[in-house]
């Protein structure tokens, strides 16, 4: 089997609570779920019992303003992850007895809808997402909002929409930035939990990786198993970057909507950036 040294990790991401911001890492233990920590938490609509997501930035757009993170690898005595949250305020919430209530009630105030946090070892079963798509000539559902439903196979335990760990290269994103100059590609705009370098290299060249094992140092193995479909969430602001429509647009008419590639997990183990990246 053809064995090539295709880059190295540059960055890596975990998202602890679904849509809100992620925090930057320096390494990650990888387990069969993906990330440890990576969308164990998410927030539910009381009113419609959907998972918030910022997928549907009329309600829920403020979530890129909060963000997440670990209180280091331990678990707690329940299993989940031990977690904080951020508010725009600066307001802080450390989640590590299961007890939701100061943290539903702020969140609650700040969106004014009222919301329930939720573990995903815990109530895995919520699943209905809604899905608004910008008015882009390419997209024939533009300017509707649809429903989006997790596969009841997608990551148990885990509230990720469908796989396990998302991977994007430097040559895409310098590609899109080439196709359209006045763009922020920013790589936090897409949420990966890998970045590879993939230096000089142009073009979206992780589509190529599609059903082939990539080795990530010397531990983890992961299967690439479909490219990446982009939504309405990299149009929006966060994190200092404007919110921008040209951003989905150019993917769309560049890549047929797709960005990043999708994988689920042959073998875990520690990844940390410098690691170099093999496809198998």
């Amino acid at each position: 089997m053809k064995v090539d040294v295709v880059g190295s990790v540059s960055r890596l991401w975990r998202y602890p609570v679904k849509s809100m911001l992620g925090e930057e890492v320096e390494s990650a233990k990888v387990v069969w779920s993906g990330f440890y920590g990576d969308r164990s938490y998410a927030l539910v609509d009381v009113e419609s019992s959907r998972l918030v997501s910022a997928k549907n930035p009329a309600k829920w757009a403020r979530m890129f303003e909060c963000s997440s993170g670990l209180l280091g690898e331990s678990e707690s005595g329940g299993g989940a992850p031990l977690v904080h949250i951020v508010l725009p305020s600066g307001e802080r919430f450390d989640i590590t007895d299961g007890n939701y209530g100061d943290t539903e009630r702020a969140i609650s105030a700040l969106f004014g809808r009222s919301v329930r946090f939720v573990a995903a070892r815990a109530e895995p079963r919520v699943s209905t997402i809604e899905l608004f798509h910008p008015e882009i000539a390419e997209d024939p559902d533009g300017g509707q909002t649809t429903k989006f439903v997790r596969a009841r196979d997608a990551q148990a335990g885990t509230f990720t929409d469908v796989a396990a760990i998302h991977l994007l290269t430097t040559a895409s994103l310098r590609t899109l930035t080439d196709i359209y100059p006045t763009g922020v590609f920013d790589t936090p705009r897409f949420r990966p939990n890998v970045l590879v370098d993939t230096g000089e290299a142009k073009g979206f060249v992780e589509d190529e990786w599609v059903g082939r094992v990539l080795a990530l140092g010397d531990e983890v193995r992961l299967r690439i198993y479909k490219g990446c479909g982009r939504c309405v969430m990299t149009t929006l602001p966060q994190g200092g970057m404007p919110s921008d429509t040209g951003i989905l647009r150019t993917v769309m008419k560049s890549n047929s909507g797709k960005l990043g590639v999708l994988a689920s997990v042959q073998s875990g183990g520690m990844v940390k950036r410098g690691d170099q990246v093999v496809l198998m």
